[in-house]
């Protein structure tokens, strides 16, 4: 279960990036 430690805030930071991006895209349309 230890293992799997880093995979919860790397999957958190992955969507607000793609949140961000979304946005963006929004934005330019």
């Amino acid at each position: 279960m230890n293992g799997e430690g880093w995979a919860w805030p790397y999957g958190v930071v992955l969507l607000a990036l793609v949140a961000g991006l979304v946005i963006v895209f929004v934005q330019l349309n």
